[in-house]
């Protein structure tokens, strides 16, 4: 079967996999956007529930492919479908109370091309080649932080602006998801299981490195957006911050130095995007710089653009400039 003859199949029969409570429930097959990754999502809501779990039907129909039985298949996305939600997250009418969600909001930040679905379908705000989004936090757990992007028709439904949401969930996020500032010397002897003192000691001439996440560890690429929290990184380290974004999940900060290499910088981000983190959760093949003073996150790209320019012999660059002696 085709993927699109998978899910007409699907929707038709999958009723006939779940109990008699499901019989009136409507079936519905949606274009699902999430940071990352866009896919198409089957739900079986029963009248009068708000909210019923997902099942990822590409993910389905690449087991289908692999060659997993089709009855077996339907067996598993009945099992997911008829999933419960913890007994205080059943109830979730409040969701659609910004009053009550706002003290809930917080950003994500993601690269804007690998996430032309989001943007299609969710409000935003772009910062050079980045995207912020704006997310309710719905509960905290020990295994994570459970949350819901606000989508154009939530918004809509609120009657607020983007401007209005922006700025409330700017101001929630380093206080919903904690700042976690660590020189990267650190994390690496945590990870290891060893002390600090048992690493090698650092040459002078390197530069300090600091990793930038949230206490969840999930997303914190979004605290590079929090005027609050990178004006005191640069209180710390210098006004010019060289940003490496590791992943969507966390950043290499380290002070722009007079050898500064933006080039080689670049290549190595690239580099181990390439290599080490996983295609979804990519934020940048390349470096940002912050500014302190100005409050502004600059990619090299626009940075080496802005370069171009003024090295353009075509370009008049001191035309509006008087010079009095």
């Amino acid at each position: 079967m085709s993927f699109d003859d998978f899910k007409k199949e699907v929707a038709a029969v999958v009723k006939d996999y779940l109990p008699d409570e499901y019989k009136d429930a409507k079936v519905t097959i949606a274009t699902v956007s999430k940071i990352g990754m866009t896919y198409d999502s089957l739900t079986v809501r029963p009248e009068g529930q708000l909210a019923s779990p997902a099942a990822n039907l590409n993910a389905f129909y690449e087991e289908y492919e692999n060659g997993k039985a089709f009855d077996a298949i339907m067996d598993d996305i009945s099992d997911v479908l008829r999933t419960k939600a913890p007994a205080n997250m059943q109830n979730l009418s409040w969701l659609f109370d910004f009053d009550k969600v706002k003290d809930h909001l917080f950003i994500r930040v993601s690269n804007a091309e690998k996430n032309e679905g989001l943007i299609a379908s969710a409000p935003y705000k772009k910062v050079e080649d980045l995207i912020i989004t704006y997310h309710v936090a719905v509960e905290s757990t020990n295994h994570g932080l459970a949350s819901t992007i606000i989508n154009n028709d939530l918004l809509n439904h609120y009657g607020v602006s983007i401007e209005q949401v922006h700025e409330v969930a700017i101001e929630n996020t380093p206080n919903l998801l904690g700042v976690k500032f660590k020189p990267m010397i650190e994390i690496v002897a945590e990870n290891m299981g060893i002390g600090v003192d048992d690493l090698p000691v650092p040459s002078p001439s390197d530069p300090p490195l600091y990793v930038l996440s949230n206490n969840y560890l999930n997303f914190g690429a979004g605290l590079i957006m929090i005027p609050e929290v990178m004006d005191k990184v640069a209180e710390k380290l210098g006004n010019n911050l060289v940003i490496l974004p590791s992943s969507v999940h966390e950043v290499i900060v380290t002070p722009v130095l007079p050898d500064t290499d933006i080039s080689r910088l670049d290549d190595m981000v690239a580099d181990i995007n390439s290599n080490e983190v996983d295609p979804k959760e990519v934020l940048a093949d390349h470096i940002y710089i912050y500014d302190g003073l100005e409050h502004s996150l600059t990619s090299s790209l626009t940075i080496q653009e802005q370069l171009n320019v003024m090295s353009d012999p075509d370009v008049d660059i001191d035309s509006d400039i008087e010079l009095n002696p």
